[in-house]
Parts: C-alpha cells; sequence; structure tokens
C-alpha cells in the first residue's frame, strides 16, 4: 500500500539536482557583484556608448584555484544609466571545493549598475556538472567526459547584486538523465540560500517506474538540503501519493535523507484491488543510494480496498519495512489496530454477497509481504479478537424458530493469532492460541460461548468466513432461554463452527448437558441458534433432574431416564428428542426397545417405531392376588405412551406374553398401576421378588384391553374374539365381540355373547342372550 513512496527517491534526485543548480547560479551571480573592468576598449561608436570591449573575460580566484570565470565575445557599456550589454556569455563555476564544472551560458546578458541587476534576456541555460575529480587535476582542467549533467533553461533572468535575489517569471525547464521538469516563475535569495517555485511544478522520472511530480508550488533550500512542494503529487501508472505538503531532505552528496507528507496524505495504489491509504503526517526514512529503509504514517491512519477485496483498516500508526531491493516487506498496524474485511461482491456484480463481513482487533498487527504488495502472513501483538457480522444481505427465515439465523455476531478471541494470506490479499486461514474464546449473540438471544485451547478458522473462497475449529479441552456453555431452566453445556476435544448457518459439529468424546439431561457420542451436532441438536454413533442420553409424578407410571419416578441409540435427533422443541437405530429407553427395570422412539422429556411421553426387521419390545410385570410377580413382555409394531394416562397403546402385530398365556391383536392398550400404588399387594415379603435384583421392579399392569382379531392362548385352551379386557390383579379375561369362543383340549369349545375365564383355574363363564349364564367347573391349576 506504501509501494508509492518507493519511487519517490528518484523524483526526489531530480528536485535535488533543481536545487544545486538554482544555488550554483545564484552563488556565482552573487559574486558578480563588483563590477567588471573593460579592458582594451576601442574609441567612441555612438553618443549612448562609453566602453566596447572584444573578447571579455572575467575570472575570480581563491587560494591559488579559480572559482569562476566569465566570458563574453563583447561587452558594451552605455553612458545613458551606466548599463552594459554581455554578448554570447558562457560561465564555468569550479566552486570553492572544486568540485563542480558548472556551465551558464546564453546569447544576451545585461547589467544595470544603478539597481544592481544583472539580467539575462532572451534564453539562459544552465548545466549542472559535479566534478569529484576537480581537486586533484590542474585548475580549470574540464572533465574528461560529462557525467549525468542537468541542464536547465530559462527566460528573462534577473539577479540582483545588491540584494542577493534572482528570480524569473517565465518558464524554467530542466533535463536530466533521470527527470526532466519545469515550473513557472522562481525566486531565488541567496542570503538564505532558498528557491521558491512559485507555479506549477513538474517533473518527470525516467526509468521502468517513470512518475510525475507534480506541485502548486515549492521551496528548495540549502541549508538545510531541503526541497518542500505544496500540493504535492507523486504519481505512477499504479500508485499516487499526495498531500498538502511534501518535505524531501538531502545528504551533502545530494541523495534523499528522509521524506516527510505533512496533511491530507493519501496514497493510492491500483490494480485488481484498489487501496487508498490516508494519514495527516508520512516519513519515508532512506537509506543509502537512495534506497527506501522504512516509510511511517501517524496520527491516525487509515486503509481502504475497492474492487476484487474489499477491506478496510485503522491504526494510530501504519509502519512498512523495506528490503534492499526497495520492496515493502513488512507492514505494521500499531497501537488500535482493527482491520475489517467484508466478503466479495457476487460473481461479476450479480446477486448479492455471501459470508459474513470480519473485523480483526488487536493492540498491533505485523504483516508479511512479498512482491512488495502481497500480503503473506499477519499476527496480532497483545490483546486480540476477531469479530465476525452478521451478513446484511442475508434475508431471515420465515421460520419463527429461525428467524434470527444468519443475524449473529462472533466475537473470537485468543492469545495470539496469526493469519496466511492468497490471492488478491485475501485472508485463507487464521489461527489462534492459546485460550481461544468464541461468544456468539442474536438479537433477543443470550450468549453462547466456547473455549478452547486453539483456534483455527478457514474462509471461503469469496472472503466470508467458512468454519472456526476449537481443538483441545473444548467447552461450551450457553445461559438458559426460560427461567428455571439449566441451561445448555457441552464438551469435547474439537469442536467446528459454522457461522453461516450456526452449525457446532463435537468430535473426540462429545458430551453435551442441556437442561439436566446429557447425551454422549461418536459425533454430535447442535445449533447455537435454534437448539437443535443431533447425536450420531453410540448414543447415550440421560434424563436427570427428574421430579417424580406419583400419578405415573412407566417414567414416573425421580430415577434417571436412560436411552442409547446409534442416533438422536432433537429439533425446534428441545424437549423431544427422536432416537433411532436400535434403542433401547428405560428408568430402573422398565425397559422399551425399538428400532426407533420419540421420547418428550416434559410430558414424559414417548412414541415407539418398529421396521420389518425388529418390533417395539417392553416389559411390565403382573401381580396376582397371593402377590407374586410375573413379567409380561409386549410386542408390537408401534407404541405410543402417556405416562400422566398411564397407557401404553400397541398397535401392529400385537403379542403380550405372559408366564401363562399369550396374547394377540391389532391392538391393545396397557394401562398401568401408580408407581406408588401397593394398596392391591400384601405386605412385601422379606425375600425379594423384584425380577431385576435391587430394584422396585417393572410398572404393574392394572389391566389391558386388547382389540381386532383378538386370540388368547394358554396350554390346552384357545380363546378368540373381537375385544378382549383383561385385569391383572385377579387373572380374567373377559372376551366380547361377534361369536367369541374358547377351545378346550379336554372339554370342547364354547361359545357366547360374551366369555369369562381365569388363568388361575378352567373356569368359564358365559353370557348368553339366549340362554342364561353357565359356569363350567373342571380342574384347578396347582
Amino acid at each position: 500500500m506504501l509501494q508509492s513512496l518507493i519511487e519517490a527517491r528518484k523524483w526526489l534526485i531530480a528536485a535535488a539536482v533543481l536545487v544545486v543548480a538554482i544555488v550554483g547560479i545564484s552563488y556565482y551571480a552573487a559574486r558578480l557583484r563588483v563590477k567588471p573592468t573593460l579592458h582594451n576598449v576601442p574609441a567612441e561608436l555612438g553618443i549612448d556608448i562609453q566602453q566596447t570591449s572584444e573578447g571579455f573575460s572575467l575570472s575570480k580566484s581563491e587560494g591559488g584555484r579559480t572559482l569562476y570565470t566569465i566570458r563574453a565575445s563583447k561587452a558594451v557599456q552605455f553612458k545613458s544609466g551606466g548599463h552594459a550589454d554581455l554578448n554570447n556569455v558562457h560561465v564555468v563555476i569550479y566552486g570553492h571545493q572544486h568540485d563542480r564544472y558548472d556551465q551558464i551560458y546564453g546569447d544576451h546578458f545585461s547589467y544595470d549598475p544603478q539597481s544592481g541587476d544583472i539580467t539575462g534576456t532572451g534564453e539562459v541555460h544552465i548545466d549542472i556538472q559535479g566534478y569529484s575529480e576537480g581537486p586533484t587535476k590542474p585548475d580549470q582542467a574540464p572533465p574528461a567526459e560529462l557525467k549525468n549533467p542537468v541542464h536547465l533553461l530559462t527566460q528573462n533572468l534577473t539577479f540582483n547584486q545588491k540584494t542577493g535575489i534572482a528570480q524569473t517569471s517565465e518558464v524554467v525547464n530542466f533535463r536530466s538523465a533521470q527527470a526532466t521538469g519545469s515550473a513557472k516563475g522562481a525566486y531565488y535569495d541567496s542570503s538564505k540560500n532558498e528557491l521558491q517555485l512559485k507555479s506549477d511544478v513538474h517533473i518527470v522520472t525516467t526509468g521502468d517506474k517513470a512518475a510525475v511530480i507534480t506541485g502548486t508550488s515549492g521551496v528548495i533550500q540549502k541549508e538545510p538540503r531541503q526541497t518542500v512542494l505544496i500540493d504535492g503529487r507523486i504519481e505512477q501508472p499504479t500508485r499516487t501519493l499526495t498531500a498538502d505538503k511534501i518535505t524531501m531532505l538531502f545528504e551533502p552528496d545530494n541523495t534523499v535523507q528522509h521524506v516527510v507528507a505533512e496533511g491530507n496524505v493519501h496514497i493510492e495504489s491500483r490494480g485488481p484491488t484498489i487501496t487508498d491509504v490516508y494519514g495527516p503526517h508520512g516519513d519515508v526514512n532512506m537509506g543509502p543510494n537512495n534506497s527506501v529503509q522504512q516509510a511511517i504514517l501517524t496520527g491516525g491512519s487509515r486503509f481502504v480496498t475497492r474492487g476484487n477485496n474489499l477491506a478496510n483498516g485503522s491504526a494510530d500508526t501504519f509502519i512498512v519495512d523495506f528490503d534492499d531491493q526497495n520492496q515493502p516487506t513488512k507492514f505494521h498496524m500499531v497501537n488500535n489496530a482493527r482491520l475489517h474485511q467484508d466478503p466479495n461482491p457476487g460473481k461479476q456484480g450479480v446477486g448479492p454477497a455471501s459470508g459474513q463481513p470480519m473485523d480483526v482487533i488487536a493492540d498491533a498487527l505485523d504483516f508479511q509481504l512479498a512482491n512488495g504488495s502481497d500480503l503473506q502472513t499477519a499476527d496480532t501483538l497483545g490483546k486480540a479478537q476477531i469479530v465476525i457480522l452478521p451478513n446484511p444481505t442475508k434475508p431471515k427465515s420465515t421460520d419463527k424458530n429461525d428467524q434470527d439465523m444468519g443475524n449473529a455476531t462472533t466475537v473470537a478471541t485468543a492469545g495470539k493469532f496469526h493469519a496466511t494470506f492468497g490471492d488478491g490479499n485475501q485472508m485463507q486461514s487464521l489461527h489462534g492460541e492459546p485460550n481461544s474464546r468464541i461468544v456468539s449473540t442474536s438479537p433477543g438471544q443470550p450468549e453462547k460461548i466456547s473455549t478452547a485451547d486453539k483456534l483455527d478458522v478457514a474462509f471461503d473462497s469469496d472472503g466470508g468466513v467458512k468454519t472456526l475449529v476449537q481443538t483441545g479441552h473444548f467447552e461450551y456453555h450457553e445461559p438458559p432461554s426460560q427461567p428455571n431452566t439449566g441451561g445448555r453445556s457441552a464438551f469435547a476435544e474439537k469442536a467446528t463452527y459454522t457461522p453461516a448457518d450456526q452449525w457446532l459439529i463435537l468430535n473426540g468424546s462429545p458430551r453435551v448437558i442441556d437442561n439436566g439431561t446429557t447425551t454422549t457420542a461418536v459425533l454430535v451436532r447442535m445449533n447455537r441458534q435454534s437448539g437443535d441438536a443431533y447425536a450420531d454413533g453410540d448414543v447415550k442420553t440421560t434424563y436427570s433432574d427428574l421430579k417424580p409424578q406419583p400419578n405415573g407410571a412407566l417414567l414416573a419416578t425421580s430415577d434417571p431416564i436412560h436411552v442409547t441409540a446409534e442416533h438422536m435427533a432433537s429439533r425446534q422443541q428441545p424437549s423431544v428428542a427422536h432416537y433411532t437405530g436400535n434403542v433401547r429407553l428405560w428408568q430402573g427395570e422398565n425397559v422399551v426397545r425399538a428400532p426407533k422412539i420419540d421420547f418428550d422429556q416434559d410430558s414424559r411421553t414417548m412414541t415407539a417405531f418398529g421396521d420389518e426387521h425388529h418390533h417395539v419390545l417392553s416389559l411390565f410385570v403382573q401381580q396376582s392376588e397371593d402377590g407374586k410377580l410375573t413379567p409380561v413382555q409386549v410386542i408390537a409394531d408401534h407404541l405410543t405412551y402417556t405416562d400422566a394416562e398411564r397407557k401404553a397403546r400397541y398397535t401392529g402385530n400385537v403379542v403380550a406374553k405372559s408366564q401363562d398365556s399369550t396374547i394377540t391383536a391389532r391392538q391393545i392398550d396397557v394401562y398401568l398401576k401408580e408407581a406408588g400404588d401397593q394398596s392391591a399387594a400384601p405386605a412385601k415379603p422379606a425375600k425379594q421378588t423384584s425380577i431385576i435384583p435391587g430394584t422396585e421392579g417393572p410398572s404393574k399392569i392394572d389391566h389391558m384391553v386388547a382389540t381386532g382379531n383378538v386370540v388368547v392362548i394358554q396350554p390346552n385352551r384357545r380363546a378368540v374374539g373381537d375385544e378382549l379386557v383383561y385385569t391383572a390383579d385377579d387373572a380374567k379375561y373377559h372376551l366380547i365381540g361377534k361369536s367369541p369362543s374358547i377351545f378346550d383340549a379336554t372339554r370342547g369349545t364354547v361359545w357366547g355373547d360374551s366369555l369369562t375365564f381365569f388363568s388361575h383355574d378352567d373356569r368359564v363363564l358365559v353370557d348368553s342372550k339366549q340362554a342364561s349364564s353357565t359356569v363350567t367347573r373342571a380342574r384347578v391349576t396347582k
């Protein structure tokens, strides 16, 4: 961005040469204050002519060495005013150190002794030539060859020997091997060694990277050696530097020592991406041979890019370091550094930009450069944070649960950030460590916070943030969205977050705790905005902090409810989870198995689904009058259970198996006793009667209602009907429907409008509209 300053050294050399030229003119013109004596004057040629001289010459020496010589082909002195004309004048200046060979020449000069003005009328030529070998050569020996001379041309140059001021209102032109230039009007004060270029300063440099230097006016001084341009402008095909004032300071050998730009400093660098740099003050420190060492912008600087890469930044100070090839190698943003990068516009300017805008904020930013302007890496110093802003072009979702998606602001912090850049100075990756931290906020939502040892950010091709990856002791926390809830936390070794959709993916022993519910799996995905969550591979969920529900049954106690599965999904309703793949749900000894189970923690309801290979399976117990507990297994295609109703509805190929009977039907509703109801049972015997030692056992069946193709199979007995009501306490079966019947292998078949029979004996009660009830007695089971 500050590459434009490198080329300034060539332009400054040209300005320095111009200083030497004008200083030389005035220096030696000052020595013309002593009126030359004309020798060999011929006779008077007219009434105004006082004296004439052919082959006029004048020289000045010091310490045995000549300082300058003035030669003219003819000199004419007039009586009127005493002024003199010099024709074909040639002045050679050797200097006090005898290291110059500057020449001034023109066709006609005039001298006015009254005013002290010496005026070159018409064209005045000046050739500036250094002559380092002069002190070792004989006096007035010319150089063997001219090396890089500077030629100046002007008109009507006036020097006043009394005041030491030289000036012209005409255009001053110059040329050298490095540059050509001009200015309109010049004013030189020899007592101050100061040259003023009045207006229209214009310099054009030569070489591969030619530049144009302009200013509304300029000042060139000998002590200190400097050139000042007002409203200065240095322009190349790809770069432009402008400032209210540009000051160039020189070494004694006229190489540039330092450059100062003041007031509205602006550097524009043009290419696929246009970069504008602004600041109130700029300094360029120069090295040997006019090489640039360092450029500094202070007082609050900023830059803006346009084109393929949209970014801007600011800091109290910008510093650019250069290599020995005058190429920028490092760029420093010091104190209150801020870098903002927007995603690239839509393809060919069509459509909105994708991705999210991003800010990098730090005490300082250090950039490594290649090829003078290509960003390679960047490092933060001191406190640092990355701010990922909402995409202003992304439309809001119509889903009320997702209406704030894409409107989140994400702030990432770490001890230090390291960034890499690709084509077009676009950031490709960002690494932060130690103590990485990400905070995400959305309108009307609480903060979501995650921490880890390290953070890695990847970017899309459009410049937007693609992913944030945190590794090492990852933790995530968000406060509860509702009062009296526990919020959500997550733990893992690795977490991948995508700001565009706010999905967080956990790997490495992930564990999620959500409002008292803990889930572990091989991989967990959760949305930090909507609350949706998915788990895959060896899923286990434990629902803790449960309140007992005295009126419930299967899931009524305060004991944890556990679920294992291959997959889990929770969407929109945080309390509802969908489990698939060899699902097993249990509380205590109440167990349900199925290929798929949907569980609602708040209402303690579940829906279980079978498939073509596996059925829904659950286990209960029934208690007889003598207090004996026997298990009952129910198998079906589908189960719906509501704990508040204590009813489990099984549908599709339903089979209920106990020790002494099997019931099949299209649908069976199992009604359970309250979890705390012990009224129907006698006092517990000393010996443990639970099916699973150490527990209270599965839920107890109160009664069952089976409908649709009901079949009851007992040893030596088979009953069929449309509807069956079974009560567990008395082991009674009441069968109704169209022509219910019971087949007994010993006694044959019995029909009736309704049939009642029992598990513990052979009684059958027959109810018929055409006949009175009949009781059949037979053997009694032992």
